[in-house]
């Protein structure tokens, strides 16, 4: 990644999530999600990109059942003419969390 950013550099957010509600999330530098209107504290680690030595911390959460998170984004560096329906993402995420 580091060599292929020519001096820039991208954020990320990796979720994820178990059948009993647990969450456990790793932040490189992205917008963090919102638990019932509030921002999750999470431990925030650089970018993607500026830092070959750049480590990242976990952070666990529990969720009860009827608790949902919203996750955040900056447009995900697509053009400003495509839009990605916010029901899809809602119910990928939703099947996601359905027992296999």
């Amino acid at each position: 990644m580091l060599a292929r950013t020519h001096g820039g550099f991208t954020t990320c957010l990796v979720l994820r999530a178990d059948s009993g509600g647990t969450i456990t999330i790793a932040n490189a530098g992205h917008i963090a999600p919102y638990l019932a209107g509030k921002e999750l504290p999470l431990e925030n680690g650089l970018p993607l990109g500026l830092s070959a030595e750049a480590t990242y911390s976990e952070s666990t959460f529990h969720l009860a059942r009827i608790q949902q998170v919203t996750l955040v984004t900056e447009s995900c560096g697509l053009p400003t003419s495509v839009k990605i329906p916010v029901t899809w993402m809602v119910e990928s995420a939703e099947a996601a969390m359905m027992p296999a």
